[in-house]
């Protein structure tokens, strides 16, 4: 698969979910707007527990296991943040997580030529109980690589 298979299937998806017409996530969200917040609250600490602390998956839900974790990766883009970090949540479990801030026009180089592009702060926050600082970084430097050369 491509940076371009990617990079179409993931506007695809998000185009879907935008639109409300993505059935698969009607389908894992569907019956979650049935209930009140606390309660979203309460389930997602369950499925954490069973799913990171047991190894369990819930195979009706399409949630595998998931003992190290996985990537939370968070927008606060859309409230017009310009460079925010989301805290490290040590009770999830989660090994990495990603801060998705707002998109601003700034002046860039680009063939030595002075740009105005939209430009995009992503910032990282890597556990390193979980994942190696080495490992993270080369991680890091491929992610910006691709994205800034996409």
């Amino acid at each position: 698969m491509t940076l371009e298979d990617i990079k179409d299937y993931l506007a695809k998806k998000a185009g879907s979910i935008k639109k409300k017409d993505d059935t698969e996530h009607k389908k894992r969200t569907g019956p979650l707007k049935m209930l009140p917040a606390f309660m979203i609250t309460i389930l997602s600490d369950v499925i954490n527990f069973l799913t990171t602390g047991l190894g369990l998956s819930i195979k009706s839900a399409g949630i595998t296991p998931a003992p190290f974790g996985t990537a939370i990766v968070t927008s606060v883009g859309m409230l017009g943040i310009k460079n925010g970090t989301a805290p490290h949540n040590i009770l999830s479990k989660v090994p990495v997580m990603v801060t998705v801030n707002s998109i601003e026009k700034k002046p860039v180089v680009i063939e030595n030529k002075i740009e105005i592009r939209d430009v995009m702060i992503v910032n990282t926050v890597v556990d390193h109980r979980y994942v190696d600082g080495g490992r993270a970084f080369k991680l890091n430097k491929l992610f910006c690589d691709i994205i800034e050369n996409a």
